[in-house]
């Protein structure tokens, strides 16, 4: 493991105001090729997701507390997400997610952004 690959573990679970400010220094590194592609998509998940916005690649699940069931929090334009997540590394929603189906993912979102909703 390099140097950047290391800072990218211990940034993806700092608070949120250390991981805005070590992204621009992420994003950079991801250019150079020292930290995987994929890292960067989850970090810019994961602040969007603790921002309150929606996410990108689909990186950030919450467990239902009443069903136990996964979800993803809200994906913008989910049709063209495993083509974004190809692009990162990252494997198709289907791979990452049991029973992904985006149909059902856009029937469930009104429910899913409010058990989003009622968990902050």
């Amino acid at each position: 493991m390099n140097a950047a690959q290391g800072l990218f573990l211990v940034i993806q679970y700092a608070d949120l105001s250390i991981q805005l400010k070590f992204l621009p220094i992420i994003q950079d590194v991801e250019k150079d090729g020292e930290v995987l592609s994929s890292n960067l998509a989850i970090l810019e998940d994961r602040i969007n997701m603790r921002q309150g916005k929606i996410q990108f690649y689909g990186s950030q699940l919450f467990i239902n507390r009443l069903s136990g069931k996964p979800y993803p929090y809200p994906i913008a334009n989910v049709d063209n997400l495993d083509t974004r997540r190809k692009s990162k590394g990252m494997p198709p929603m289907q791979t990452y997610l049991n029973n992904w189906n985006t149909e059902n993912y856009e029937k469930d979102l009104p429910m899913i952004e409010q058990l989003v909703t009622a968990q902050v």
